[in-house]
């Protein structure tokens, strides 16, 4: 399907400056659509991506369409064709062209008048999307607050210390880099090449926000919950899928030696959110260390009455210490200038998680280099499997 092309929008009858006004538009890639009535106004702007209306102020509802417009969408700039001799009736445009029209000129104003539009339409959507952030944020403060309490519970408080100033920091660089943005957004807002980079590192806040969030989303309780009859392989090729596209991995990078089912039993998303972790984590030490031919294993098979899982990835491996402490809370081996990059829950996470189930987890470093994790689920009754490699 080809796309659009973004549109400008002329609200009165003028055949001759209509002609004039598409030959130059179309240069620019813009496309000139007349729209005479106010249902045939509306119903473009909600099929098309409108980026500036052309209203004449002297049309008898000439202010009347441009109230409208604005009510619709409040980022939408009209550019008003005035009489010389006429005073302005609103303040409501990008700006005033006095008739006869300059058509250089004229067009000049309408591309900026879009260019403005597209700027404005940018900022709302990165406010939303700051709200909505921010929502997330507070519930996942709300489940941190949550985890302090289960901490303390088992003496985990220098733990909890840390994980907290690594929250603290890395809240503390987004909220920066969101508060910069928004201030130097409306001194730029007439610049687009400054506005656009100043909108990418807004976005990048924003998204700091939402990786914290999602870190502490659904934060593991102490409890184990029996949960419902689920397929181990499919849990995995679902966490694989999903890592895959996170990090826009191509699929060959990752080769899953799956039965056809195992069954296990336990909540699927929790166990999705476990090997999701794993996952992520080989994944990132792949690409930090970057070998010549990246490559990660995932195993599943039977071993006795547990299935077991293997995960190992060619990265540079583990050091003893983080051998040591990898499972705890609030450890990270990902530093950046001195200052922990993430929240260090990851690991922990899983194998809580796996601990909830029954299972059990051990990490170490393979013979032939990189890390080796393996994990373990009790089974439940099923037939014998038969591999199948992918």
């Amino acid at each position: 399907m080809i796309d659009q092309p973004s549109i400008i929008l002329a609200t009165f009858d003028d055949p001759a400056l209509h002609s004039l006004l598409k030959a130059q538009l179309d240069a620019q890639a813009y496309s000139l659509v007349v729209a005479l009535t106010r249902q045939d106004i509306l119903q473009q702007i909600a099929e098309r991506t409108t980026l500036a209306v052309l209203v004449d102020l002297e049309a008898p509802d000439g202010l009347d369409v441009i109230r409208m417009i604005r009510n619709t969408d409040a980022a939408l700039q009209c550019v008003a064709l005035v009489s010389a001799d006429t005073p302005p009736a609103t303040a409501e445009v990008y700006e005033y062209v006095p008739k006869p029209a300059n058509v250089d000129h004229l067009v000049l104003t309408i591309i900026h008048a879009a260019q403005t539009t597209k700027l404005l339409r940018s900022k709302q959507d990165s406010d939303t999307m700051l709200a909505q952030r921010s929502e997330e944020l507070l519930a996942s403060l709300k489940a941190l607050q949550e985890a302090q309490e289960r901490l303390n519970r088992t003496s985990a408080a220098a733990l909890l210390g840390q994980l907290v100033e690594g929250l603290r920091h890395e809240l503390g660089n987004a909220l920066t880099v969101i508060r910069l943005s928004m201030n130097l957004l409306t001194h730029y807002r007439n610049d687009p090449t400054r506005f656009a980079k100043h909108m990418e590192s807004l976005e990048r806040g924003v998204h700091s926000i939402e990786r914290i969030a999602m870190a502490l989303r659904d934060f593991p309780g102490a409890e184990r919950k029996d949960g419902e009859q689920l397929d181990l392989a499919q849990i995995i090729r679902h966490a694989a899928g999903k890592s895959q596209q996170d990090y826009a991995i191509p699929a060959s990078m990752m080769r899953l030696v799956l039965p056809e089912s195992a069954p296990v039993r336990g909540g699927f998303f929790q166990l999705v959110r476990a090997f999701d972790a794993l996952l992520d984590n080989a994944i990132e030490a792949v690409l930090h260390t970057n070998p010549p031919s990246p490559q990660i294993e995932v195993t599943l098979s039977a071993d006795g009455n547990r299935w077991k899982v293997t995960i190992q990835d060619n990265g540079a491996g583990l050091t003893a210490e983080a051998l040591a402490h990898a499972l705890e809370p609030g450890y990270t081996t990902k530093l950046d200038r001195g200052f922990m990059r993430g929240l260090g829950l990851g690991l922990f996470v899983a194998n809580t998680i796996l601990d909830q189930h029954g299972g059990q987890m051990q990490l170490s470093n393979a013979p032939q280099g990189g890390t080796l994790v393996e994990v373990w689920l009790p089974r439940e009754q099923a037939a014998s499997p038969r591999a199948n490699t992918v």
